[in-house]
């Protein structure tokens, strides 16, 4: 995403924000920065909680976005892999992040994401079974039938349990969902 859209979409999240609730005006504090593609907005409800949107782009053109109350935070991260992602699964260069949701609050963190593997099929099978070399719990089901390529895939350690579906129609994609507590 360029630089001069992530300013206005995040503003635009805020203001959408506020118009939400009653009829009080809630604070707007907005810290933006286009220059260098970080943007922080800050709503106060009738409530006197507080909302706050954040965005950022980084040098290689990834995109993230972070939605913070008291009740937790969303996270949405284009092009890059979030910082909670667990150092012990090893991401190659063959494997590229479209997009990846975290959602945290005081009980979980939950990280749902979509990574493309530029290898076919059996190749990023293979990829998903390595991760037990650095001591994940892998289980691999094969799913495929006439139309397309299709394996479930039960994923634990580290604290992590989770799933992932991969499909290979015509691109291989990995539907990850990973929870950690």
């Amino acid at each position: 995403m360029h630089r001069s859209l992530l300013v206005p979409l995040m503003l635009a999240a805020a203001l959408a924000l506020a118009a939400c609730g009653g009829d009080d005006e809630p604070a707007v504090d907005a810290d933006t920065d286009a220059g260098d593609g970080d943007v922080e907005v800050t709503v106060e409800g009738e409530d006197g909680e507080d909302v706050t949107v954040r965005g950022e782009e980084d040098e290689d053109g990834g995109m993230s976005a972070e939605v913070e109350s008291d009740d937790g935070t969303v996270g949405l991260d284009a092009g890059n892999l979030p910082d909670e992602w667990p150092d012990e699964w090893p991401v190659p260069d063959e494997v590229e992040v479209s997009n990846v949701f975290t959602l945290e609050d005081d009980d979980a963190l939950v990280i749902e994401g979509m990574l493309a593997h530029t290898g076919d099929f059996d190749t990023t099978i293979a990829y998903v079974e390595s991760l037990a070399d650095e001591g994940w719990d892998v289980t691999v089901t094969d799913d495929s039938d006439e139309f397309v390529d299709r394996a479930n895939v039960e994923i634990e350690g580290f604290g992590w349990g989770g799933e992932i579906e991969i499909l290979e129609a015509p691109n291989t994609v990995m539907n990850i969902t990973l929870v950690d507590g």
